[in-house]
């Protein structure tokens, strides 16, 4: 059975939303895709897509309580034995990332970031990003989620939380092919095949890891080649920043 393909999305991010669907739809996806409606509002604007409402007004309750409500959300989802890849609905889809993640081979599968947290990418140079993620449902993912939510209590940011969870419980990552990628004043560590780790959970238990290609699926990038499978470009938040940025690489679609 294929993972369910799982976006969170508020009233702000509706017309991103329906560009992302339009991805999907041309790859004949929207048969897995579940929204996570945070609010009538998206409710209301997606009739023809399968939906789990659970609302929380983000603008109230501030950003910290969005990602402990994700976590909650998305570990209901793999308790119930399904599968997830969770993606950002500005992590635009020029390919069905599934075939990759798939030969990975690891419960827990990242694309990957830049230097954010910056204490994670001083130990390693490497850190993985939350705007696009395959866990598949198994009793050492959520035991990894637990400790997640444990450290999230304390930072209020999902990708801290997830990248010092990781950094703690393993001794580095294994790159067949690494190379740098420039990046302000520093750089990180990518690979053009997947990079691969053990995460020691405690107690006997362990996750198995991996990270994609920054080629394949980036957050630097100029412009949409052949090895391109998810675009995550950095961006700015509001709607203008990101219609711009995915019209500038030939992602956006008319509403």
């Amino acid at each position: 059975m294929k993972p369910k393909i799982v976006a969170f999305v508020n009233a702000n991010y509706i017309p991103v939303a329906k560009v992302w669907l339009q991805l999907l739809d041309e790859q004949d996806l929207l048969e897995q895709v579940c929204l996570v409606a945070l609010d009538e509002q998206v409710q209301a604007a997606f009739p023809h897509i399968e939906l789990l409402y659970r609302p929380l007004p983000v603008a109230d309750v501030g950003f910290g309580a969005l990602w402990a409500h994700r976590i909650a959300v998305l570990s209901e989802m793999l308790k119930a034995g399904q599968a997830i890849i969770h993606s950002d609905v500005d992590a635009m889809w020029a390919r069905d990332p599934w075939p990759v993640i798939k030969a990975c081979g690891a419960s827990a599968v990242f694309s990957q970031g830049t230097f954010w947290p910056r204490d994670v990418h001083e130990q390693n140079r490497v850190v993985v990003c939350c705007g696009l993620f395959y866990l598949a449902a198994d009793a050492a993912v959520l035991a990894f989620l637990e400790k997640v939510d444990e450290v999230l209590e304390g930072v209020q940011d999902d990708q801290i939380a997830m990248n010092r969870v990781i950094a703690a419980g393993i001794p580095g990552w294994s790159m067949k092919e690494p190379y740098e990628i420039p990046f302000r004043e520093t750089s990180f560590l990518a690979s053009r095949t997947p990079m691969h780790a053990s995460l020691d959970l405690g107690e006997g238990q362990s996750l198995s890891l991996a990270v994609l290609p920054h080629h394949a699926f980036p957050r630097l990038i100029e412009e949409i080649n052949d090895e391109v499978v998810v675009a995550h470009p950095l961006s700015g938040k509001s709607m203008v920043e990101k219609r711009d940025c995915m019209s500038r690489l030939g992602l956006w679609r008319s509403l």
